[in-house]
């Protein structure tokens, strides 16, 4: 395929990890570190990024009107997370995120190797025993056995993967999946499409919708700590919003929280030494106004005794 064209002030962004879900105790993008990322645009082609450049990598992706990626919102941006807390503010905004605009058309998600293979003809490439093609876990494999080199083609072609079918959809306002039914009967294969509307002002609408509720009207059950500046903590998982109420100074809440950094606060031997050093000055910080405190409370309490 030709390189797409249309796609001036747009950039596409893919990554690999260097760890598993599996090694950091589950889905935990924060915790995987980042091995290499990839992106595309018009003007200077494919560039990779690797951990000592995630700074100015959120950075560049912040100055392009539109970031595409494949999973990038439940992943790529929680893995940069780690680096630069503010990511998901800077980006989310201006992104397409082409699997989760499929998953909320279909309610199922589609690898980007079927999609790719149902709506360009095209698969992952590569020959011999260092073929290109491969999974996740074999890219984490071949980052700690050195080989570099194959990672950064793998991650490529997964950029290049997700520019065309971004490409393809923005052009044609489809995008095709294979589909199995019975899906023990492969030979009974068929391929269908989804509709996409990628278009300025309908992914501004899609984000508007996609974007919580501002978290001071949420409710966060906090737990008690032990601690000498600390009374309790809470998290809410769905916004990312860190909620801590302090012995002098009442209640706080942090936006764009990664899940981990919440986990490693409780775990800490004192919490008020890991708050001043992990994330004081690096997350908004408005303070949740004791009006709205006492309302939240006296709600909790009417519920309890009905």
């Amino acid at each position: 395929m030709n390189r797409p064209s249309g796609l001036s002030d747009t950039v596409v962004l893919d990554l690999e990890t260097k760890r598993l879900a599996r090694e950091v105790g589950g889905w935990v993008p924060e915790r995987m570190g980042l091995a290499v990322a990839v992106t595309w645009d018009e003007e200077n082609g494919f560039r990779e990024w690797f951990e000592k450049d995630t700074e100015a990598l959120v950075l560049e992706l912040s100055d392009f009107k539109r970031v595409v990626g494949f999973n990038v919102l439940r992943f790529d941006y929680r893995v940069l997370a780690t680096y630069h807390p503010n990511v998901s503010q800077l980006l989310t905004a201006k992104t397409v995120d082409i699997l989760a605009d499929v998953y909320e058309a279909l309610g199922f998600r589609i690898s980007l190797d079927n999609m790719a293979r149902a709506t360009l003809g095209r698969v992952k490439t590569g020959t011999g025993d260092q073929a290109v093609t491969g999974t996740g876990d074999q890219a984490v494999r071949w980052w700690r056995q050195g080989k570099r080199d194959l990672v950064i083609d793998y991650c490529r072609e997964d950029a290049e993967l997700t520019r065309d079918i971004y490409a393809y959809g923005l052009s044609h306002g489809v995008i095709y999946y294979p589909h199995y039914w019975p899906r023990l009967l492969p030979i009974l294969q068929s391929t269908r499409w989804v509709p996409v509307n990628w278009s300025e002002k309908s992914v501004r609408r899609r984000q508007r919708r996609r974007t919580p509720r501002h978290p001071l009207s949420i409710d966060i059950n906090r737990q008690p700590v032990e601690s000498s500046a600390i009374r309790s903590v809470g998290y809410d998982p769905a916004s990312q919003t860190l909620e801590i109420e302090f012995h002098s100074s009442g209640i706080y809440q942090f936006f764009d929280v990664p899940e981990a950094v919440y986990e490693d606060l409780m775990q800490a031997s004192e919490p008020a030494s890991y708050f001043n050093n992990h994330i004081r000055g690096r997350y908004h910080r408005p303070r949740k106004h004791n009006v709205l405190v006492a309302f939240a409370r006296l709600l909790r309490g009417l519920k309890s005794k009905a």
